[in-house]
């Protein structure tokens, strides 16, 4: 291999090992609640609406009967997720398939598509075209979660 190949491979290998390293990490849509938790909110949830640190966590499950993690202002009975605000919100996609999209788009040498992001995911080509053109406006803002 020349030196030109052999830094391509490198940068591929490298790469599948950080969305491998991502899936691993973020297994289960528990792991992913509690990563964006800690990364919005350092010093403990606020408020999205007031900005109040007195907050009841409400642990219930949705209509399909997956665990819902909300979480209720006291101050202002504002109830909020770590999806609210965030490009995460509106999306019936799993916290999961986000984190395997951003790695993928992340560490992709050549501009990623909707038509690979859809194979890859194995989800329809309007999910996945949604998906990138969020992720894409993050990272144009800088890699803001925060909408």
């Amino acid at each position: 291999m020349t030196g030109a190949h052999l830094e391509n491979y490198l940068a591929r290998v490298g790469a599948v090992a950080r969305i491998l390293d991502i899936t691993n990490q973020l297994s289960d849509e528990e792991a992913c609640v509690q990563y964006i938790e800690k990364l919005r909110w350092p010093d403990g949830v606020v408020c999205v609406k007031c900005g109040g640190k007195k907050i009841s966590r409400i642990s219930s499950r949705g209509k399909t009967g997956k665990p819902r993690h909300l979480y209720q202002c006291l101050a202002c009975r504002a109830q909020f997720t770590v999806r609210t605000g965030t490009i995460f919100q509106d999306s019936h996609l799993p916290l999961t398939a986000w984190f395997k999209a951003i790695a993928l788009i992340g560490s992709s040498t050549r501009q990623m598509n909707a038509t690979r992001l859809m194979r890859e995911l194995d989800v329809q080509y309007r999910t996945a075209s949604s998906l990138l053109l969020r992720i894409q406006k993050a990272l144009e803002s800088g890699g803001q979660l925060e909408v």
